[in-house]
């Protein structure tokens, strides 16, 4: 069985990063209702996003981090439908 809604889905919230003792970048943030899965993409250094990894709930650790390369994250994720 095929389906969609006409309705947008909720964005993700309260988005949060910060760097660990371990020079780690953690991503936090609000759960989207009905989320099953999240899809963590990064860019750096003007390249294009490239796949991190899934997970099903916040935190998120990016153990690939460098201060030297300055960094943008992208969270997706797929819900119930």
């Amino acid at each position: 069985v095929l389906s969609f809604s006409a309705q947008k889905p909720p964005a993700i919230s309260d988005i949060t990063a910060s760097i660990n003792d371990n020079e780690e970048v953690e991503l936090y943030w609000q759960d989207a209702p009905e989320a099953i899965e999240y899809s963590i993409l990064k860019a750096s250094d003007g390249a294009p996003y490239t796949f991190l990894g899934k997970d099903v709930q916040s935190p998120f650790t990016d153990t690939g981090f460098s201060i030297a390369a300055p960094a943008c994250y992208e969270i997706l994720y797929d819900d119930a439908c």
